[in-house]
């Protein structure tokens, strides 16, 4: 499933892109894009670590960021851009004495443009991924950022998006010549509200 969805948000955002530079050549110039700052809140999320074969899987506390987007308009309803979303304060399993993690996303976006100021949006990237308290034999890895929801303009620069999006990391424990990874995925829904500069 996890595959299925990677390879359709890279499609969208591909096919988004390479109509939005086509269109942008054939009128010389690239069009000018908008700055978007949303204050966002995630709930409904799980970390998973997978370890061995063996996976655990716990649901987070509620969590807050701050995100920044850059959107540039195309032709048929289509835009693009890039985005960072950044956790205010960190993520924590919901259980006794959890230890707080991090994962920070830099990703491209595609957004199709419907009726009524709905759009349907679909985000690839990177995120970097730590965790409180490493352990100087411990090496914690990034991975791969995906996430795909739907927004809706309110005002001309005000918007409500409700996403679900997953992180990636893995973490490798090393004790003399035995290293053994936990791949890490941590998903989650978040709503958000932005305003547009």
């Amino acid at each position: 499933m996890k595959k299925l969805v990677t390879i359709m948000l890279v499609l969208v955002m591909v096919f988004g892109a390479t109509s939005a530079f086509a269109d942008s050549h054939n009128t010389s110039a690239m069009k000018k894009g908008d700055f978007e700052v949303k204050a966002g809140v995630d709930f409904g999320g799980n970390i998973k670590a997978d370890i061995l074969g063996i996976s655990s899987e716990e649901s987070t506390k509620i969590g807050f960021s701050i995100i920044g987007e850059y959107i540039i308009p195309s032709s048929n309803n289509l835009s693009y851009g890039a985005g960072l979303e950044f956790p205010l304060g960190g993520r924590e399993a919901d259980v006794t004495n959890a230890t707080s993690f991090n994962f920070i996303p830099f990703y491209g976006l595609a957004r199709y443009n419907m009726q009524n100021n709905f759009y349907l949006t679909g985000k690839l990237g990177y995120n970097t991924f730590s965790f409180d308290n490493t352990p100087s034999d411990v090496d914690v890895n990034g991975g791969m950022y995906y996430g795909i929801g739907a927004g809706m303009k309110v005002k001309d620069n005000v918007s409500f998006e409700l996403l679900y999006s997953v992180s990636n990391g893995s973490i490798e424990a090393t004790s003399g010549t035995q290293t053994v990874t936990s791949d890490m995925t941590y998903s989650r829904i978040g709503l958000s509200v932005g305003t547009t500069f």
